[in-house]
């Protein structure tokens, strides 16, 4: 919820053993804001508000930025636009990858392996 959100955002955070570390910079990252419902509380809103406030960066990641719901967040957010890879340049990363792990790989495969997909590197 957006109460405990805040309570991350503008506090030192915890590392694993449970001991305050309040010189490390933390940074919230927030995905599928467009995917909020109207039951999730305090919702676009809410994060708005937070951003507003908050002393640490907030990232919120969206499918579909020109969602009405998200329009509270278009007065607090900078809106960053990004494209899907070119099927070619997913091709010439994988085949680096392979490279770098002794893989021999064929380009024209590794081509239409990331043509086939999209250019999702996720789904290579």
């Amino acid at each position: 919820d957006v109460k405990g959100m805040a309570e991350f955002v503008n506090t030192g955070s915890l590392n694993f053993s449970g001991k305050r570390k309040d010189k490390k910079r933390k940074v919230l990252i927030m995905d599928e804001v467009d995917g909020m419902s109207a039951g999730d509380r305090g919702g676009a809103a809410g994060i708005a508000e937070l951003i507003a406030k908050s002393r640490s960066p907030v990232i919120c990641i969206c499918n579909d930025a020109h969602a009405k719901k998200l329009a509270p967040l278009k007065r607090v957010c900078l809106p960053l636009t990004f494209m899907r890879p070119q099927a070619q340049t997913v091709a010439r990363r994988i085949c680096a990858l392979a490279a770098t792990q002794g893989l021999q790989v064929e380009h024209n495969a590794v081509v239409a392996l990331a043509t086939s997909v999209g250019g999702d590197i996720r789904q290579v």
